[in-house]
């Protein structure tokens, strides 16, 4: 792990440039850290393995042109008209699938995605995004599927595809829907992934979100000047770090992204959101956000939030390892092991890690579903099959493998 103050003057630059507004606070110290020569090579390409670039490049466009090499330049602005254009073209793809889910009486959603980068970032062009996200009802699976299915989109998923046999088993279809939160669907002339969710994250990990309360606090909004449902401010900030936590806040996107909903969100009733976030075990996630971007970019944090922090060393080590951790070779290269580990960690109350615990041992995944098709008569048999697959028959494998008994696959 690195210390911050042993980090390369381009690490340091980078996160200078992921600050909106880049104004003169920015640029001063920017102009400084280019007085010595700069490895763009290393800038560039770390800066699209933590999904900032198009920040980047927007500072880039902002400096004296003697400071920055012209092909770079040029590279920077035309990156950011490429970004404006495809987000556009997701932003089109979004408000028309809200679109026919609203005339099919699904109301939704959307998160992350267009909608962040318009509201959070100010520009639609300066935030990179692969998917788009959106909330339904737990219960209004079948009637979105069949929404994306019109509109030409396949499901990745098998219980949730078009196939014959998903008639054959409704209740490992349902499972599938309840234990993942979310499917994942792609369009063959589209190179974005499309994700419906009925949960921020999977039960497996042992959180307790009332999701009918965040569908009562969903608020109009607007998306491209369309009118759309946004989510409250309050639930946004938890699910942009509930975001982060699932993946170990190993990209500075999710940093940035808490940050900018942040500084844009002022009306926070902060005792509030902490009680919010303690009933659904979500408070030490809350914290660990919290800290990371007061830790990075300074931010400040209101006198209950500095206090609940004082009451929590543990999400304060957590924050200080992932920072450490940042911009570290090993960043990201967690064991199965490790992630449980982590997650564990990260859950405050003992209940909670019970029962992510129990979740994580015993609550079959996908790939159990799709090894073995059961008649719903038999589906209680998934639970028995889940460890004995994960525990037993996986080692076996691997072992197998290791000493040569059976064929690697190619």
């Amino acid at each position: 792990m690195m210390d911050r103050r042993q980090w390369r003057k381009e690490l340091k630059f980078l996160v200078l440039c992921t600050q909106l507004p880049f104004d003169d606070t920015k640029l001063d110290p920017a102009i400084d850290l280019l007085d010595e020569a700069i490895d763009w090579e290393f800038l560039i390409e770390t800066s699209y393995a933590h999904a900032v670039t198009p920040l980047l490049c927007h500072a880039l466009t902002q400096l004296p042109a003697s400071l920055v090499p012209s092909d770079v330049r040029e590279a920077a602005q035309s990156h950011i008209e490429d970004n404006r254009s495809r987000n556009n073209e997701m932003t089109k793809a979004l408000l028309q699938i809200l679109s026919d889910l609203e005339k099919a009486g699904v109301p939704a959603v959307p998160f992350k995605g267009p909608f962040l980068a318009e509201h959070y970032y100010g520009d639609p062009a300066l935030r990179r995004y692969n998917d788009l996200d959106f909330l339904v009802d737990r219960n209004a699976a079948n009637e979105t599927i069949n929404v994306l299915l019109a509109l030409g989109y396949k499901a990745t998923l098998y219980a949730a595809s078009a196939d014959k046999e998903t008639a054959k088993f409704p209740r490992r279809d349902d499972a599938l829907w309840h234990l993942a939160g979310e499917y994942l669907y792609i369009h063959p002339d589209k190179p974005f992934a499309v994700e419906p969710h009925w949960a921020f994250a999977p039960p497996t990990l042992g959180l307790d979100l009332d999701y009918a309360s965040i569908w009562t606090r969903a608020r109009p909004s607007t998306l491209s000047t369309v009118p759309i449902l946004a989510l409250s401010p309050q639930d946004t900030l938890l699910s942009l770090a509930l975001h982060g936590a699932k993946s170990n806040w190993t990209r500075l996107q999710w940093i940035t992204d808490f940050d900018r909903a942040l500084k844009i969100e002022t009306q926070i009733d902060w005792p509030l959101l902490l009680t919010k976030a303690e009933q659904a075990g979500l408070h030490r996630i809350l914290l660990m956000a919290l800290q990371l971007v007061h830790t990075l970019f300074g931010s400040k944090l209101p006198p209950s939030v500095i206090a609940a922090l004082e009451n929590d060393r543990i999400a304060q080590t957590l924050a200080a390892e992932r920072m450490a951790a940042l911009f570290s070779a090993e960043n990201g290269d967690f064991s199965n092991a490790a992630i449980t580990r982590e997650w564990s960690r990260t859950l405050k109350r003992p209940r909670d890690r019970l029962r992510y615990v129990f979740r994580t041992l015993f609550m079959p995944r996908t790939r159990h579903f799709e090894t073995i098709s059961l008649p719903d008569r038999f589906f209680f048999v998934y639970y028995a099959f889940k460890p004995v697959y994960d525990y037993l028959m996986i080692p076996l494998w691997d072992t197998a493998k290791n000493m040569g008994l059976v064929r690697r696959s190619k």
